[in-house]
């Protein structure tokens, strides 16, 4: 977990400018990760200042630096960065799940990365023979 301290919150802050910009990315998923999530909640609820104002800073500074460079790089390399949001996405979502038991935490890795493989094959065939 991180602290919930002033660069914690500047760091959910710069999270959730990040789930703005980025299609499909969820700042909720990732501070739950990190344990930042509720004390993050309980500061906006309670309007603290200590944590509205590292969050606010962290927020607008994502939006201001990397938006442009964001709209650019989804532009010029689309398929790569979708796939670093989807695979963020699915990873977190991964870590938040409940345990898997024994037998499945080694063959569930194996088993994504067949089918991950597979579909990512498949789509490529469909894309060559799109117009």
């Amino acid at each position: 977990a991180m602290p919930a301290n002033g660069w914690g919150f500047a760091f959910c802050g710069i999270m959730w400018g990040f789930s703005l910009l980025v299609p499909g990315l969820s700042a909720s998923s990732l501070l739950l990760f990190f344990g930042l999530y509720t004390p993050m909640l309980l500061g906006i609820a309670f309007l603290r200042m200590e944590i509205l104002f590292p969050l606010g800073c962290g927020l607008l500074g994502c939006v201001v630096l990397f938006g442009k460079l964001l709209a650019k790089g989804f532009e010029k390399r689309f398929a790569f960065l979708s796939h670093c949001v989807l695979g963020t996405v699915l990873a977190t979502g991964m870590m938040l799940a409940p345990p898997l038991s024994a037998w499945m935490e080694g063959w569930a890795p194996v088993c994504c990365f067949v089918l991950g493989s597979v579909t990512a094959f498949a789509l490529t065939k469909v894309q060559k023979n799109a117009p």
